[in-house]
């Protein structure tokens, strides 16, 4: 009987990851007003945090 191929559970996992990682990433904007609100910041300092998070992804 011939082994499963487990490149595609790679593959899949991999997909799920990414679509999880930047799917959360790029909402930031979308929450930004309220976690400043919450946290009573500044949008600056949030907004730095994000761009901090950004470029750490893609380096």
């Amino acid at each position: 009987m011939r082994r499963p191929y487990y490149g595609w559970a790679v593959v899949a996992a991999s997909f799920l990851g990414t679509f999880v990682v930047f799917g959360l990433s790029y909402s930031f904007g979308v929450f930004l007003e309220r976690i400043v609100d919450a946290f009573g910041g500044a949008r600056g300092p949030a907004s730095l945090a994000f761009a901090v998070q950004t470029v750490a992804i893609y380096l």
